[in-house]
This record gives C-alpha cells, structure tokens and sequence, in this order.
C-alpha cells in the first residue's frame, strides 16, 4: 500500500520511502518547477541520489528545507547518522513551526529506526504523531506517522 502524499508522490507503507506514484504529475508539479527544491525532491523520489546530490551542492539555500533535503540525501544514501544529526540540529530551533517540528521528528524517527535504534525511533515517531495530530495535519501525514510508528513497534515486540 501506498499513501498518497500529492504532487504524484507516495510513501510506500511497507519500506516507509517516498515513492513516484503519478510520473506525469511529478513532471509537472517538481520537475518543472522553478524553485530547486521540489527538482531535488522529485531526484530523491526518482532514485536518483547522485543528481539530487549535484543539485543540493549547487544550491546556495541554507534554510529549513535545504536542509532537511540534506538529511534526506543521508538516508538514501545510507547515512542515518549523518540524517540523525541533521535532524537533531534542525530540532534545536526553538523558532521552528509545529509543522515543520512534526516533519523533521517524523523523518528523524525513519533514520533512527533504519539505524536500529528503535527507542530513539518510537520516541520520534510518537512526538510527530502527536503533534500533527494536535495541529490538524493533513491525514496523509498522520497516516504516515501511524504507520512509521507501528514498523518500530513491531520491531520492538519479543518474538
């Protein structure tokens, strides 16, 4: 199953990534787009780490989203505790909106549970389930927490 998160994009349930649902849609809305951003979105979606890579290296912006990319470039390539650390850092900002605050709880928890740490991770995931529960998030970004939250339980439970 797949959760539609618009703009053609998904997140897979199963492998809890971003997934192209709708190519056509991501032309339009990312690919084409004017702001850089949603480009490198749409190369992290695509697979396509390497550009997504070059992109973020040439893109002056060292703001939120900039840099919430870059953790998310880390996980795709691997490196949970690089994208662990970006997150924290971004945590740190006591300016941060709840939304904002949600989504990089949300993406932190993901990376601490590919690191194996699942109490890092249910902590996380359980943070960003409240509060976008408590904001009025979208349904698709509840539905994400919710079921990020029940991988890491389930890894959590004795077998």
């Amino acid at each position: 199953m797949v959760i539609d998160i618009g703009q053609g994009l998904g997140i897979d349930e199963e492998t809890l990534t971003t997934v192209v649902i709708d190519a056509h849609v991501v032309r339009r809305e990312l690919i084409e787009s004017s702001d850089p951003a949603d480009r490198i979105v749409a190369a992290l979606a695509m697979g396509q780490a390497s550009l997504a890579a070059s992109m973020l290296d040439s893109l002056e912006d060292r703001g939120f989203r900039a840099t919430a990319l870059r953790a998310e470039l880390a996980q795709v390539q691997g490196r949970y505790v690089d994208a662990t650390r970006i997150y924290t850092e971004l945590l740190r900002d006591s300016e941060l909106s709840d939304g904002r605050r949600a989504m990089a709880l949300q993406h932190l928890g993901k990376a601490q549970l590919r690191s194996g740490h699942t109490q890092g991770a249910a902590a996380s995931l359980s943070a960003a389930l409240d509060l976008r529960r408590a904001i009025g998030a979208p349904p698709d970004q509840i539905r994400s927490s919710e079921v990020a939250l029940a991988h890491v339980l389930e890894r959590r439970r004795p077998r």
